[in-house]
């Protein structure tokens, strides 16, 4: 399979740190739709999950807003816990 990576350096809106993460494109069709979104204003974009259905959630929201899936957990808590009230 012809797998494409890109190595994106964004600041979390979190923490204020600069972070880079290689993000997994399964192919060229995928990149280049990603290449697309990124070139366009932030007002005409397309909401990342249409303009790249195929990237997980944490790379959408690496993208998105700059937050590693480390950050995630120690601001929000791990989606895996079950709350009890």
């Amino acid at each position: 399979m012809d797998k494409r990576y890109v190595t994106v350096e964004r600041v979390s809106r979190l923490t204020g740190q600069r972070h880079r993460r290689a993000i997994e494109f399964g192919n060229a069709k995928m990149l280049d739709a990603f290449v697309d979104w990124e070139a366009r204003a932030a007002a005409r974009r397309p909401l990342i999950q249409q303009a790249c259905p195929d990237l997980s959630a944490d790379d959408r929201e690496f993208l998105l807003n700059g937050i590693t899936p480390d950050e995630w957990t120690l601001f929000f808590g791990d989606d895996d816990t079950d709350e009890k009230t």
